[in-house]
């Protein structure tokens, strides 16, 4: 049986999420301040995890588990490898090879290949989308969901997950948090929830409760996050602010900000632009010599908005040159389906 594998019609808001959310991450990589990164790191990394669930499975269409897998490989899966396999041999071939002379690159390359170890972010967004489709294929009940969104926070609570910076292959403590964020995301699209919030306002009381939270943990630093690290100093705390936060980019991306193509092309180009930004972000700092005498709340502003208009350029030579690592890759996808 042949099926429909065009692509999905792109949802505004959702692109302008994912532009805002990119923005901040860049703002944090180029040095934000204390106070800058206090507002972002609540909702920032679990905004891209809810929106990974929200997107995941369309209610309209019918779940195929093995489809699912063939597309989290070629849409995350390949454009890690790629990413990785050519930033380690660029890096190697030139500090190991070339100035050492070292060949031995070919095991640490291996090694870490197996262990999940280059982007943080990207190993959690992979084993989270394998594990929900394990859990989708079981049952998309909404209790069931929301069951497994508990266990897995309780998994982590219980266990030596919880213990901050150590080492997990494919970093699988922050795994279990984004895993949660996803299922909300799931939730949240399955039963039209942020419709129904809307209806009765509560969505927009996140224009108000966020920044008063945010007020708040800067007076009295309530809130100790370090996602990567896999810290955070009060869990359920932390989803409160997380939960509020990404409420909080929803309204203005869905009521303000929906018709921004510069957020829109940024959303859509997330992927690249993370991987690309601390190379181009180090780039600046050495051109501009690491801030012009700029105080750090106005230069990591600037140094965020050059670096977006530079990301410009990578991100459109690996769409025309090498697309897979953009994640355009269909390949095995049309296949399955034909």
């Amino acid at each position: 049986m042949k099926h429909d594998i065009l692509p999905s019609p792109r949802i505004n808001w959702i692109d302008s999420m994912r532009g805002v959310f990119i923005f901040l991450v860049i703002l944090y990589h180029s040095g934000a301040p204390w106070e800058y990164a206090k507002f972002l790191n609540p909702f920032v990394m679990g905004g891209f995890f809810f929106l990974s669930g929200y997107l995941f499975h369309s209610p309209g269409k019918t779940w195929d588990w093995r489809y699912k897998l063939i597309r989290i490989a070629e849409s995350l899966l390949l454009p890690y490898f790629l990413y990785w396999t050519l930033t380690y041999f660029v890096k190697a071939a030139y500090y190991e090879v070339y100035l050492q002379g070292n060949w031995g690159i070919f095991v640490p390359y291996f090694r870490e290949l197996l262990s999940g170890c280059k982007l943080w972010f990207m190993s959690a967004i992979i084993v989270g989308e394998v594990v929900l489709t394990g859990i989708l294929s079981v049952s998309r009940n909404t209790f069931y969901l929301a069951g497994m969104a508990v266990l897995f926070s309780f998994l982590w609570w219980l266990t030596p997950l919880s213990v901050p910076g150590v080492f997990w292959p494919w970093y699988l403590p922050s795994a279990c948090i984004a895993l949660c964020f996803m299922l909300l995301g799931v939730i949240v699209r399955a039963n039209n929830l942020l419709a129904c919030l809307e209806r009765k306002g509560i969505v927009f009381l996140a224009l108000l409760t966020y920044p008063l939270l945010y007020v708040l943990d800067l007076v009295f630093d309530l809130n100790q996050i370090s996602f990567a690290s896999n810290y955070y100093s009060n869990l359920l705390l932390f989803y409160l602010y997380a939960l509020c936060g990404i409420s909080f980019i929803y309204v203005l991306c869905s009521k303000f900000l929906s018709g921004s193509r510069v957020l829109h092309y940024m959303g859509r180009s997330s992927l690249l632009m993370y991987f690309f930004c601390n190379q181009v972000i180090l780039l600046i700092a050495r051109l501009t010599g690491h801030g012009w005498g700029l105080s750090v709340y106005v230069w990591s502003v600037v140094a965020a908005c050059a670096a977006c208009l530079l990301l410009v350029i990578p991100v459109e030579v690996t769409k025309r040159w090498l697309p897979w690592m953009a994640g355009m890759c269909r390949v095995l996808g049309r296949r399955y389906k034909q």
